[in-house]
């Protein structure tokens, strides 16, 4: 597993106490191929196909991890 899922997986846990495991993860590895590394071998999305129906506070979450903000 890519290092920076588990990071943004424990970020997102802080983050968003009501998300269940499976959740955080999902917005980990989609935080990861959408932004960090899309062209991984993990991601079988195009990047525009993922965070598509994710609350905004998901992204303002990705975008510091990438420091954008």
């Amino acid at each position: 597993m890519p290092g920076p899922v588990d990071k943004y997986f424990d970020e997102i846990k802080k983050d968003n106490p009501s998300y269940s495991d499976e959740q955080a993860w999902a917005t980990a590895w989609s935080i990861y191929c959408k932004y960090k590394n899309p062209g991984s071998e993990h991601c079988q999305k195009s990047p525009g196909e993922y965070l598509t129906k994710q609350a905004q506070l998901t992204i303002r979450v990705a975008r510091r991890f990438l420091g954008q903000i």
